[in-house]
């Protein structure tokens, strides 16, 4: 059978958590899902866990790259799938993840991205709460709030808009969905896909408000003076919900 789904997990110095997510892959995979591993030329023991699962990776690669969305671009051009997912390497696809969104497919597959939800865990494994929403373009456009963990991209998007631009460290992900504006066509399917742990540099980072406002200048999403306006209403709740995160914790410990 042909390949119907990719899933591109990009890998540098993940040998903590890679064989978690790598399992709760491979338990869901069949003969119409591929599964492709892009890494950084690590220097931990992540080539050596890759090697122990390297019967069930359909792609290795790992060579030198300039970040995240360089590696999604290289997994983009391996893959087979008309549907591609990206899963980090230290999230972990939920059961049931990979038929859900095959019955989707069957359902109707005539969309750009096919999300649902995730649940944010810390890094201890503890479930914190779910983030992603149905879309609408009118908070799309404010604020990233659809689940990109574990959701499909179908490939004609890429084929329309391009690849990801690398220049991005954090939103890249938000910028390429940012492209098609409106147009985007988008289906929300109300069930629990995956795992995601927090504590990257895109929560609560001030880089990524500064990336997200680039973003939405750059495609004109609305005008430059909501934006402006938005980014810097972020900042100072950002700010704020830090001090009082500190004040908690020192409180605490007192």
């Amino acid at each position: 059978m042909s390949i119907n789904i990719s899933i591109i997990v990009a890998t540098y110095n993940s040998d903590k958590t890679l064989a978690n997510c790598l399992c709760s892959i491979i338990s869901q995979k069949c003969s119409t899902v591929e599964l492709i591993v892009i890494d950084a030329q690590s220097t931990d023991k992540t080539l050596e866990i890759l090697s122990d699962f390297k019967k069930d990776l359909d792609h290795l690669v790992s060579e030198p790259d300039e970040g995240i969305y360089d590696a999604w671009n290289k997994g983009i051009n391996l893959a087979k799938g008309n549907w591609l997912m990206f899963v980090g390497s230290d999230d972990q696809l939920r059961t049931g993840c990979i038929e859900g969104y095959k019955r989707q497919i069957a359902i109707d597959g005539n969309y750009d991205f096919i999300s649902g939800r995730i649940m944010l865990v810390n890094h201890a494994g503890d479930e914190l709460r779910e983030f992603g929403e149905p879309y609408d373009w009118g908070i799309f456009k404010r604020h990233m709030n659809l689940a990109h963990v574990s959701s499909l991209h179908n490939r004609r998007l890429y084929d329309c808009y391009g690849d990801y631009d690398i220049h991005y460290k954090i939103c890249g992900d938000y910028e390429l969905l940012l492209r098609p504006k409106e147009n985007l066509k988008v289906k929300f399917v109300d069930q629990l896909f995956a795992n995601m742990a927090i504590g990257g540099i895109s929560f609560g980072s001030f880089d990524a408000l500064s990336e997200a406002r680039n973003a939405k200048l750059l495609h004109e999403v609305t005008k430059p003076s909501v934006i402006w306006l938005q980014y810097f209403l972020s900042v100072i709740m950002l700010g704020f919900n830090r001090t009082i995160r500190k004040k908690l914790f020192f409180g605490v410990i007192k």
